[in-house]
């Protein structure tokens, strides 16, 4: 029996070029089988589009700062999502300055581990990953 399956990568918005693909099969029983790698040519011009950076990495929250890579245009809005061991919190601020202090906050009050945050601008998504020490 044929079957349809349809996939989206979201994150092709931070992609150019060529970017290579295969299914991994699982068999009830556990055993597996790959697919053929197969390619697709992404010419995204948000791929050029502005980076967020996180620092210092790792942190314990002191000096915690959220950064564009290269001087950009601020967005109207920035929304947060941070993620750790200890929960998961919406956060929501007017700069990337505000948005560090909350996170930096966030981070001040997470276990040890990994961080995850995810922020939104006006029109990107950033996954950030920081190590709380």
């Amino acid at each position: 029996m044929a079957s349809s399956y349809h996939f989206s990568d979201t994150g092709l918005s931070a992609m150019k070029g060529m970017v290579y693909y295969r299914i991994k099969q699982v068999d009830y029983d556990g055993k597996y089988v790959y697919s053929d790698v197969v390619g697709a040519q992404v010419d995204n011009a948000s791929a050029t589009a502005a980076k967020l950076i996180a620092f210092p990495n790792p942190t314990n929250g002191e000096k915690f700062q959220i950064r564009f890579e290269q001087p950009s245009a601020v967005p109207a809005t920035i929304t947060a999502t941070f993620k750790s061991w200890g929960g998961s919190k919406v956060l929501k601020a007017e700069s990337l300055e505000v948005l560090s202090l909350m996170v930096a906050e966030e981070i001040r009050m997470a276990p040890k581990g990994i961080c995850l945050i995810e922020v939104a601008t006006d029109s990107q998504v950033h996954h950030l990953k920081v190590m709380r020490h």
